[in-house]
């Protein structure tokens, strides 16, 4: 049995999509609902766009500022199983 089928047979939303199994039987239609089918849009303002850069930017340079102090003094600390891990995952 796939995972995709068992997500099926209980009517829930599988990794793929919506699954149309029991949950469109019970409505006696295969066809999901319109909701499910429509595109959600959210628009979001000028201010918001702009303080989400400017944290994410004081987040960078603060981060920044913490690594070059730490090389500087000498007590930054290479965690191998932190490289080996995304090494692994890509990340």
């Amino acid at each position: 049995m796939r995972i995709t089928d068992a997500y099926t047979r209980l009517g829930l939303q599988g990794p793929t999509g919506p699954a149309r199994g029991a949950a469109g039987r019970a409505q006696g239609t295969d066809a999901p609902a319109a909701a499910e089918t429509e595109d959600l849009k959210v628009n979001v303002s000028d201010r918001a766009q702009a303080l989400s850069r400017q944290t994410a930017e004081e987040a960078s340079a603060a981060r920044v500022e913490r690594l070059r102090t730490a090389l500087a003094d000498g007590t930054f600390q290479v965690d191998p199983q932190v490289i080996a891990d995304r090494l692994v995952r890509g990340g």
